[in-house]
């Protein structure tokens, strides 16, 4: 019988766990990365069930199989097991809550797990995470209750009640890392069609983009501002749209009033990029673009800023703008900087033109030098499959079998028999130790080299979890 006390004691604790499901719920809704979204959602999981350990399994739909993206305290990094197979995949594919107290006596219990980390599984409490559409997109596993008396009705209770809402929170998460890849490759697409109309300028913002994150990240700028960054980097030239091409392709130099004409491309970004819908925390994109030929001492343009009236973003893209511009552009009337010739010019123009931190911090750190490391294989006779990829695909197609030659976070380079042309896409599966790794990629590169071609490709939006898996297999090679 249950005196007063131990009542009052449960009841407090029952409203401590639902204070704390509401605080951590309205976390969740707001956290958009996956990862830590995940972390949060089996911390929170485990310490209101009084679990010893956890895990999340998340369903692929398209290798029908689970994946665990976290084992909370345990061994192993990655858990994958076929939907149907263990207590994660029976209640995967059945959608059902399993409450076992002792684990080795249910037949449907996978041992193999405990034998490989030494962890001791006793009790089992497992429940899916249904979308909105009541298809089921993963499982919460929680192992050994405290009391070692194993998981209550309450348990369950909550645990349910838990994944309603961790389930919803999860597909937001998804929904919204998609548009925004989406989003980023429309603003990079963007930026190559405009890069594109000038042959000497090709790559011009992409690689404004690299040295602008560099300095952000060197000046320890918020996640927040390194994206704005990054995007007003991408599109910080957008209005050479609207200039001609005879003035914007003229192979001589500029007259003053075609040089005039020039210069209002900037005001032209910020008019293009304030007809396009950017989310609060992305509002000042059009400006920052905009800025990009600002000068500390107010004789820059378009709008004659100057000193703290320029924003540290715009600074470290004026900066990341010129040093590009001075280094690339190789111009029939004008050769290229050298690196040091514009680094003096930077130096010159320290305190006056440009922002006398944000120069210093690339001179010093030498952000300006491109990365001399590299990603190799490990191993590298990995075998691939691929087919290019046409206006209309034949499901019937046979994969080209190919041998890697290089392979690295960002592309490859595989032998093969046949010629691929440079621009063409192909889809390929690299077949990795345990894993096949699926992936679209263009062809940036392809020549012939004894009997066979050797062709570069580069992969199209990779995701974060693809490029974790891929880098597992990497070690980096100074040069």
């Amino acid at each position: 019988m249950v005196n007063k006390k131990d009542e009052s004691s449960l009841l407090q604790k029952r409203i401590e766990d639902l204070t704390y499901i509401l605080s951590i719920s309205k976390a969740m809704t707001a956290e958009k990365d996956i990862y830590k979204l995940l972390d949060l959602i089996l911390l929170a999981a485990t310490r209101v069930t009084q679990a010893e350990r956890g895990s999340i399994f998340i369903v692929d739909s398209i290798s029908n199989e689970l994946r665990s993206y976290i084992a909370r305290d345990s061994e192993i990094d990655e858990i994958r097991l076929p939907k149907g197979k263990g207590i994660s995949g029976f209640v995967a594919e059945t959608g059902e809550i399993v409450n076992i107290v002792e684990a080795y006596k249910d037949p449907r219990f996978n041992p193999d797990i405990d034998r490989i980390t030494g962890f001791t599984t006793k009790s089992i409490l497992c429940a899916p995470l249904k979308g909105i559409k009541g298809n089921i997109i993963g499982v919460v596993q929680l192992l050994n209750k405290n009391n070692d008396e194993g998981f209550d009705n309450y348990d369950i209770d909550i645990l349910q009640l838990f994944c309603s809402q961790a389930a919803v929170s999860f597909e937001n998460a998804f929904l919204y890392q998609e548009n925004e890849k989406t989003f980023i490759s429309f603003l990079r697409t963007l930026a190559k069609v405009i890069d594109a109309r000038d042959p000497v300028t090709a790559g011009h913002s992409e690689r404004v983009a690299i040295y602008a994150r560099r300095i952000g990240k060197a000046m320890n700028l918020s996640s927040e501002d390194l994206k704005i960054l990054d995007y007003a980097a991408a599109l910080h030239d957008i209005g050479k749209i609207g200039i001609r091409d005879e003035i914007l392709l003229k192979p001589s130099p500029f007259t003053e009033k075609e040089r005039e004409i020039i210069k209002s491309h900037a005001l032209i970004t910020q008019d293009i990029l304030e007809q396009m819908y950017f989310s609060a925390e992305l509002r000042s994109i059009p400006h920052v673009a905009s800025c990009h030929h600002e000068r500390i001492d107010g004789k820059g343009y378009p709008h004659q800023l100057d000193g703290e009236s320029i924003s540290l973003l715009a600074k470290i893209l004026a900066v990341a703008d010129v040093y590009d511009a001075l280094t690339s552009y190789d111009r029939p009337y004008k050769k290229a900087f050298s690196q040091q010739e514009a680094i003096s010019i930077l130096l010159e123009g320290r305190g006056t033109a440009f922002d006398a931190e944000v120069v210093d911090i690339f001179i010093i750190e030498r952000l300006y030098i491109d990365e001399q490391r590299i990603f190799a294989r490990i191993e590298k006779n990995i075998y691939i499959d691929y087919r290019q990829l046409v206006t209309t695909l034949s499901r019937n197609e046979i994969f080209d079998k190919a041998r890697t030659l290089n392979i690295s976070a960002s592309g490859l380079l595989f032998e093969t028999l046949n010629p691929i042309k440079i621009g063409r896409y192909i889809e390929l599966t690299i077949h990795l130790p345990h894993y096949d790794f699926p992936i679209v990629a263009i062809v940036v590169r392809c020549f012939k080299h004894n009997n066979f071609y050797q062709i570069g490709i580069k992969f199209i939006d990779l995701s974060q979890e693809m490029e974790k898996r891929l880098e597992e297999y990497l070690v980096i090679i100074d040069n």
